[in-house]
């Protein structure tokens, strides 16, 4: 699906399959995505602040230069995802996989971190998910 500069604000995506999508540019301040596939997805330059995602797979996702501020994930899995250069202050992730996940040069303020495991990057370094915060 192509959601490139669209406008979801508000909106709620149910048990959807979403592989290959590509939501750069997009405005969905507030969305609610559960049970979904979102994997090798585009959410690059996007407004994803407020946004819930529960229960999705990220896998190979690139959010470089989003706005994620306050934004929830819970039961997620963001192996090999990249954050570069997002503000993620205040971003809650609950049970959550990593595995390389890249926060480079991102803002992580705030950042709470709750049963998380494996790694990320952290300006070039492979470090634990604690060491966010």
């Amino acid at each position: 699906c192509d959601f490139k500069s669209a406008e979801l604000v508000g909106c709620r995506f149910n048990d959807v399959d979403l592989e290959h999508s590509n939501f750069n540019d997009t405005s969905a301040s507030g969305l609610v995505v559960k049970n979904a596939n979102l994997k090798s997805s585009k959410l690059t330059n996007a407004d994803l602040s407020a946004c819930e995602f529960e229960d999705v797979d990220f896998a190979g996702a690139r959010f470089d230069s989003s706005n994620m501020r306050s934004a929830k994930f819970r039961d997620a899995n963001l192996a090999n995802v990249s954050f570069s250069d997002c503000d993620l202050s205040e971003v809650s992730f609950h049970e959550v996989y990593f595995d390389h996940t890249d926060f480079s040069d991102s803002n992580v303020s705030g950042v709470q971190l709750k049963n998380c495991e494996g790694n990320i990057i952290l300006d070039g370094e492979i470090c634990s998910p604690e060491q966010l915060i």
